[in-house]
C-alpha cells in the first residue's frame, strides 16, 4: 500500500511538470514572424535599462524603473520598492561583483521572461519572470526562481 502510494505520488508530480511545462511552451513559444507590439518592445528596454542598473549597482536607477509598489523576489525573500529593501538587496548583491549579461527574453503580453548568465560566462540562467505594466515602463515584479 505504501509503495503504491509513493509511486502515485511521483506520477502525479511528473504529471504536473509535464502540464506545466507543456503550458509554458505554448504560451512563450515563439511563432515564425511574431512581432512585437510597441509596449513589447517597451518592457525589453525598460528591462535592459533596469539590467545596466544591476551591474552598476545602483539601487536608485533600478528602483525608478519599478512600480512604486513593485518588488523582486527571490530564493532570500521578497524585496519591496516601498520599504527600500529592493535598493539595498540589489546594492549588497552588487557589492560582491556580481554583473550580468542577456541572453534571451521571450514576451507575452506584458509578462517577459528573461534569460541571464553571468558577464564571465557560463550557462544561462533559468529565466526570471518581469511582469510589467501595460505600457512596459514600469517593472510591477519580478521573479528569480529557485536554482534548480
Amino acid at each position: 500500500y505504501r509503495t503504491r502510494s509513493l509511486v502515485l505520488g511521483w506520477v502525479s508530480a511528473v504529471l504536473v511538470v509535464a502540464v506545466v511545462g507543456l503550458g509554458a511552451w505554448i504560451l512563450f513559444a515563439d511563432e515564425p514572424g511574431q512581432e512585437l507590439t510597441s509596449e513589447q518592445e517597451q518592457s525589453l528596454e525598460t528591462i535592459e535599462a533596469y539590467l545596466a542598473a544591476w551591474n552598476a549597482g545602483d539601487g536608485a536607477a533600478a528602483d525608478a524603473l519599478m512600480d512604486p509598489n513593485g518588488y523582486l523576489e527571490d530564493p532570500g525573500g521578497r524585496f519591496y520598492v516601498a520599504d527600500g529593501s529592493h535598493a539595498r538587496w540589489l546594492e549588497s548583491v552588487q557589492s560582491m561583483g556580481f554583473a550580468m549579461e542577456l541572453v534571451d527574453t521571450y514576451a507575452k503580453d506584458n509578462i517577459v521572461l528573461v534569460t541571464y548568465r553571468s558577464a564571465e560566462g557560463g550557462n544561462p540562467s533559468t529565466p526570471n519572470v518581469y511582469y510589467m505594466s501595460p505600457d512596459g515602463t514600469q517593472i510591477r515584479w519580478v521573479i528569480e526562481p529557485y536554482p534548480p
